[in-house]
């Protein structure tokens, strides 16, 4: 179980962009929200002035050695262990 959310975290954080609310606004019972531009986490960070140029060349080089077909594949073959392992003996 901790290595598939090790897998499928990592998936999130540098590749599945994710959309913000940048603004909320009220109009009688309707509430209208406005959001950002889809970024995945990993481009947040490394677009954030809080974070140092240290951890920003730290997540850039973790980047670079990743393998999306790789990580998808182990995150598939991880959840079909887990289903497996749940499904009621026959």
């Amino acid at each position: 179980m901790a290595d598939l959310y090790q897998q499928y975290n990592t998936l999130v954080n540098f590749f599945f962009p994710s959309m913000k609310i940048i603004a909320k606004k009220r109009i009688d019972a309707k509430v209208i929200k406005k959001y950002d531009t889809a970024k995945t986490p990993y481009c947040r960070l490394m677009e954030s002035s809080d974070v140092s140029e240290a951890v920003k060349a730290e997540l850039c080089r973790r980047k670079n050695n990743l393998d999306l077909q790789q990580l998808l594949e182990t995150t598939q073959y991880l959840q079909r262990k887990l289903i497996s392992m749940a499904q009621p003996w026959t």
